[in-house]
């Protein structure tokens, strides 16, 4: 941890939505006025400058590189980083985990997609899949849901390291 005694985030979640906005913005000094304006910190770690926030989330991407598997780490890198270089390795999770049947990997493509927030219709996937509307809803609801294991498994384990290193408090959460 940097620059603080208490731990700065929630949950995971928090940290990895955190880390990732804070990798895509550029380092730069703030002036008074801006931390003014912004209340002194930009979420995380209270009280630290560029350079220290873009260590800290350097620290949780290399927490999370080392306790997570590639599949994983490319779940996270398409969900939270909004980027589409781990695609491919969900795409062929999916296509082995899907069953018996010929589907384009483009159609699946888009069912990740999707999953991740895109605003992709049905009629659009089903066109890439090649299939029945029916099959289309089916297949859907079946990655869907094979894509929220992955996203619970990634998660508790990531949880669990971040709790080892101090990132997250371990006490539960007040209802």
């Amino acid at each position: 941890m940097i620059g603080n005694e208490q731990p700065i985030f929630r949950n995971a979640e928090h940290a990895l939505r955190w880390a990732y906005l804070t990798r895509a913005m550029p380092i730069v000094a703030r002036t008074q006025l801006s931390a003014l304006a912004y209340g002194g910190s930009q979420g995380g770690a209270t009280g630290l400058n560029g350079y220290e926030r873009h260590a800290q989330a350097a620290l949780i991407f290399s927490l999370a590189e080392r306790v997570l598997n590639p599949l994983e780490n490319a779940y996270l890198t398409v969900q939270y980083g909004r980027d589409s270089a781990g695609i491919d390795a969900l795409v062929a999770y999916l296509v082995g985990q899907l069953g018996s049947g010929a589907y384009y990997r483009r159609g699946v493509a888009k069912l990740v997609r999707a999953y991740c927030g895109e605003r992709i219709g049905i009629s659009a996937i089903r066109y890439d899949l090649a299939c029945r509307k029916t099959t289309a809803l089916d297949l859907r609801k079946q990655a869907f849901d094979m894509l929220d294991v992955l996203h619970h498994k990634t998660i508790a384990v990531l949880e669990q390291a971040m709790i080892l290193h101090q990132l997250l408090d371990s006490r539960p959460e007040p209802l």
